[in-house]
């Protein structure tokens, strides 16, 4: 049945614009058809959003609205790769280590003379005689040729060989960052937590520590799990690919007013960057945390 549900002849071709997405995904061909809803609207920087997504997060919307709306703000927007460089042993390794971070002014002037991007840093971790060097930059292309030219002065110069993919730094991304960097926060009064959500503040804020507990004893990175599921949910209503594990850490407060949240998500990729997008996202995030 599964096989017969993705055979190609069953996939929609027709009534869809492929002429929009040229410069937008690789090589479409095909589209299927994802039931969704509209959640909200919610209040983003002053500005009501319906929420494409496939799941009911309405009263949160309402409670987040009642408390003025959510304020994001992005703080670092980056493009990282990672690239192995092969050393005869582990001297020669550091001599490459010790000399990126010595002449890390004229290797910045290659990769911006060989870019449209700016060279943001370079990160680097030896393996044994393995050197892995993390690469980034601005702007939302994956910046090969300017990449390469690093690699290049860096394999010539010591007499290595350097692998030429991108392996997967989930870990080091959550540290340092890497796609859109967003936080985004909330006070919601005490009378709209309870007659909105239907709970009190300091209920809200029990059930989150718990949560926490589960989330660290599964191995999480970040404080909550319930960011990917959203992700997941907003990346397949507007076609951006979801094959990203999306965390965030969220806290929350009891304070004055009521109820204080906030949401950061240190690494959030997409295939096609978008601080508006990234905004949607990690308001969304928010919502969900109240009723998960």
């Amino acid at each position: 049945m599964i096989r017969q549900a993705m055979n190609r002849h069953t996939i929609h071709k027709h009534y869809f614009n492929y002429r929009k997405t040229l410069n937008e995904y690789i090589n479409p061909f095909q589209h299927i058809i994802i039931p969704i809803k509209m959640a909200g609207p919610l209040i983003i920087d002053g500005v009501e959003h319906m929420i494409p997504m496939a799941t009911d997060i309405s009263n949160a919307c309402k409670a987040l609205n009642m408390g003025g709306g959510v304020s994001t703000a992005v703080y670092k927007q980056s493009v990282s790769q990672i690239k192995i460089i092969v050393c005869p042993n582990v001297s020669i390794s550091k001599d490459i280590q010790d000399f990126i971070i010595t002449n890390y002014s004229a290797i910045e002037s290659l990769f911006n003379s060989t870019s449209i991007s700016t060279l943001q840093n370079i990160w680097c971790n030896m393996g044994g005689r393995n050197l892995y060097i993390r690469i980034s930059y601005t702007d939302r292309d994956m910046e090969n040729d300017a990449v390469n030219a690093i690699l290049q002065l860096l394999v010539n110069k010591f007499k290595c060989v350097s692998i030429n993919t991108n392996i997967c730094c989930n870990n080091v991304n959550w540290i340092k960052g890497s796609g859109i960097s967003i936080s985004a926060d909330c006070t919601i009064p005490h009378d709209v937590v309870k007659n909105i959500l239907n709970t009190t503040v300091d209920d809200l804020i029990k059930i989150h520590n718990i949560k926490m507990v589960g989330n660290a004893m599964m191995g999480s990175h970040g404080g909550c799990t319930n960011a990917s599921k959203i992700a997941a949910y907003c990346f397949l209503a507007i076609g951006q690919t979801n094959n990203l594990n999306v965390q965030c850490i969220t806290v929350m407060n009891k304070c004055k007013n009521g109820l204080y949240i906030s949401v950061t998500i240190p690494s959030l990729e997409m295939n096609i960057p978008s601080e508006h997008t990234a905004r949607m996202i990690a308001s969304t995030v928010m919502a969900g945390e109240l009723i998960s």
